[in-house]
Formats: structure tokens, C-alpha cells, sequence
């Protein structure tokens, strides 16, 4: 919720990949759906300032556009987008 609202260092989408990569590598199974979102989200939230476009849309376009990549559903995310 904090990347739709202010700045965060650019750094913690990559954090945040690391340590999921980290866990589901080593054989730890668990939710990948919830980090996919908080990845996407930090990494618009950090593109926010270079492309000069708002935090809380960026961070939306963001949230979406990873978990569709990732997971490959790309019609449940074009309905996440719009609601």
C-alpha cells in the first residue's frame, strides 16, 4: 500500500526478488502471487520518478503488468487493472 501513497527506495523490488527467488529455489513452497505484487508495485513505484508520471499509477501499472508476465494470465489481469 506505501508505493501507491509516497516514494520508496528504488532498491526494494530488487530486495524483495532476491529473497523470493532465494526461498522458491531452495525448495520452500509457498505464496508467489502475493510477492509478484509487491514486486510490481515498488518497481513502478521506482520508475515513477524517471518517466515523471504519478507514484500511484505507475505502482498500479506496475502491480499488474509483473503478475501478468509471471504468472501468464493475461485476461484476469487486464480485469485486476480495471477495477
Amino acid at each position: 500500500v506505501q508505493s501507491f501513497e509516497v516514494p520508496m527506495a528504488p532498491w526494494d523490488f530488487l530486495g524483495k526478488l532476491a529473497f523470493t527467488v532465494t526461498s522458491l529455489g531452495t525448495g520452500f513452497k509457498g505464496g508467489e502471487v502475493t510477492p509478484l505484487f509487491y514486486i510490481g508495485a515498488t518497481l513502478g513505484n521506482a520508475l515513477a520518478p524517471l518517466l515523471h508520471l504519478p507514484f500511484p499509477m505507475l505502482a498500479g501499472i506496475g502491480f499488474v503488468a509483473v503478475f501478468a508476465g509471471a504468472a501468464n494470465t493475461p485476461l484476469a489481469t487486464i480485469v485486476m487493472a480495471m477495477e
